[in-house]
């Protein structure tokens, strides 16, 4: 077996098992303990629906670093609307981020900014929005919503996304076309197809993962805050690439890599606030992380990263 077949097949699983080892020993068994276990399921969530949208992107090779600036935005409108009629927020929050999704995709596809300056230029925008939105404080949403929050529902949903991004990532044109993209966006447009497009298409659906991930950011906390979705893109990119797809796109991809890197990602993310490391160490590790993943993933043979 090739080096690439056995890292794109077997390295991803490997490193879930010495995680969870890892941790569940310098943690003292806390780790999967019955009393966090809802914690652990609640980062696996939220990772989880971020990696089930990224990898409609990040299979066309292409970057989004909006992701923690967008929840926030659509968090604090959604909070805004849920004062006015608290049944508005669902809506109000799933248009916002098919709004900011199609925002992305207008300024990469059309105007021929690369994905990594039109989505950091989207997060600017949003993080400055945001503190108008919520006028430099943070807005609450109706006590009794919070209820709506738990882990019934989370696991519901989860599996409702994950069996439907399955679905269209592997086995419909959708993911067939962000692959062919990915590999060779002049083969696409030879073949008839849109490449404006996907990519506009990749991104809104990124913003409807982003809107489910900021109405249960919502539920669980009961406000909005411009901290709301704080760590969400650096979590969620760590997640896909670590769990073994290339941040170059292609015919590699494979939607398992969210499933597998969410888990990985949400169980070291997790594993180290048990084990009491500080903020800054953290960042470090993840530093590392995504080296290590970028290493480990990067196609030298489709070498333009950023699309």
């Amino acid at each position: 077996m090739k080096g690439k077949e056995f890292i794109h097949n077997y390295l991803p699983f490997i490193g879930l098992v010495v995680v969870i080892v890892f941790f569940e020993i310098v943690t003292g068994g806390k780790l999967l303990s019955p009393r966090y276990i809802s914690s652990l399921t609640n980062e696996v969530f939220t990772i989880m629906i971020g990696t089930c949208g990224l990898a409609f992107l990040l299979s066309q090779g292409c970057l989004d670093f909006s992701l923690t600036a967008v929840v926030a935005m659509i968090a604090a409108i959604a909070a805004r609307s849920a004062g006015i009629n608290e049944w508005l927020m669902f809506p109000v929050a799933i248009l916002v981020g098919l709004g900011l999704g199609l925002l992305n995709g207008f300024i990469h596809a059309v105007l021929k900014v690369t994905s990594f300056i039109a989505t950091l230029a989207v997060s600017f925008i949003c993080t400055g929005l945001v503190t108008i939105v919520l006028n430099n404080a943070s807005v609450s949403i109706p006590h009794h919503m919070t209820k709506l929050d738990s882990v019934t529902l989370r696991l519901i949903t989860l599996a409702a996304i994950m069996i439907i991004g399955y679905l269209f990532f592997e086995k419909s044109k959708v993911g067939k076309e962000c692959k062919i993209v990915g590999a060779n966006p002049e083969f696409a447009r030879q073949n008839g197809i849109s490449v404006t497009w996907v990519k506009i298409r990749g991104f809104m659906i990124m913003g409807v993962m982003c809107a489910i991930v900021a109405i249960f950011a919502l539920l669980r906390a009961g406000t909005a805050s411009s901290s709301t979705g704080a760590g969400f893109t650096v979590n969620a990119l760590n997640a896909l690439l670590i769990g073994g797809m290339p941040i170059t796109g292609g015919a590699t991809s494979r939607f398992r890599s969210a499933i597998i890197g969410s888990i990985i990602m949400a169980v070291l993310s997790f594993g180290m606030n048990l084990w009491g490391l500080g903020t800054l160490a953290q960042q470090v590790v993840q530093g590392f992380v995504f080296l290590f993943a970028i290493s480990m993933t990067f196609d030298r043979q489709n070498a333009t990263v950023i699309k």
